[in-house]
């Protein structure tokens, strides 16, 4: 598979259009799948929590949104280039960060996270 990247942004930040490439191949709002859910997601980032990434893996609709991404990369890597994908949330802090590390996971992806501080 040709290099893949996935920036993960936070929808609510009004400069995030400008800290991802005009030209891209996908653009996926994970809150179209993961709701807000209830009690513990948010707290600590997910990529600084394992407990917040563990909710959010176990949250409905989390791993048909991760299906979805991988079904979706997997199609355009048969284009034969390298690909831009940007996936975000409200913040980019959890939701899109713990799907983006999933695909990291199971795919190999390059993961470029814009708002996990």
């Amino acid at each position: 598979m040709n290099t893949v990247t996935v920036h993960v942004v936070g929808f609510v930040y009004p400069d995030w259009e400008k800290r991802v490439p005009k030209q891209r191949d996908f653009m996926l709002d994970v809150r179209n799948y993961i709701g807000k859910g209830k009690g513990k997601r948010g707290g600590a980032s997910a990529l600084h929590c394992k407990e917040t990434e563990e909710n959010i893996l176990a949250m409905k609709g989390t791993q048909d949104c991760i299906a979805v991404l991988v079904s979706k990369i997997r199609s355009l890597a048969q284009m034969n280039r390298d690909l831009v994908i940007v996936i975000g949330c409200q913040q980019g802090k959890h939701r899109s960060p713990t799907v983006a590390r999933a695909l990291e996971k199971s795919l190999g992806v390059k993961v470029i996270y814009h708002y996990t501080k």
